[in-house]
């Protein structure tokens, strides 16, 4: 027996030793360079961010955001198959495994700070990505991987939430406010 720490690795472990009960990975080389692409491309777009976001910079990051969220869009429009939510279409993969702890946390911090990331991206008219997160986020075993609550009673502690406003315009946020609550 030995200690597993780690979630892109532990994931990989299961899908080596168990592939026929949960092929996280697809045998197809170009499907796995794909998801690859995808998940450096939402590591980059800082899910985490709000947590460490100063009120008074909140605007600034939003905007820096919005490009990082355009990005995973187009990612899952190109390289996703099509027939489901999730990256492999109707099968939940390691691109979920990986990345649905991030939007979930996105999802939780933002929601305690006062920022509706999927709401954001929903108003920027990025379709795919707000299937893929909310199809993600309802996963079952995305669920299981935190204790929503108290992040989000560890995030109010320690953060004053800000109240977000802004319009949409040729598919960039304009007139972008943040005030403290």
């Amino acid at each position: 027996m030995f200690r597993m720490i780690e979630s892109g690795p532990c994931a990989e472990y299961i899908d080596d030793v168990w592939p026929s009960v949960a092929p996280l990975w697809p045998r197809d080389a170009k499907q796995r360079f794909a998801m690859r692409l995808f998940m450096d491309t939402a590591g980059n777009a800082g899910l985490i961010g709000p947590l460490f976001w100063p009120s008074e910079a909140f605007a600034e990051k939003i905007e820096d955001q919005i490009p990082k969220l355009k990005a995973c869009n187009a990612c899952l429009e190109k390289h996703g198959v099509p027939g489901g939510d999730f990256f492999l279409g109707s099968q939940f993969s390691m691109v979920e495994v990986m990345v649905g702890p991030m939007v979930m946390r996105w999802t939780v911090i933002g929601e305690a700070r006062g920022f509706d990331g999927i709401k954001l991206a929903q108003d920027l008219g990025l379709t795919r990505l707000v299937s893929w997160m909310e199809a993600t986020r309802r996963h079952p075993s995305v669920l299981s991987t935190s204790t929503l609550d108290e992040v989000r009673d560890k995030i109010l502690a320690a953060y004053k939430p800000v109240n977000i406003t802004y319009d949409i315009i040729d598919g960039n946020a304009a007139n972008l406010k943040v005030e403290i609550a």
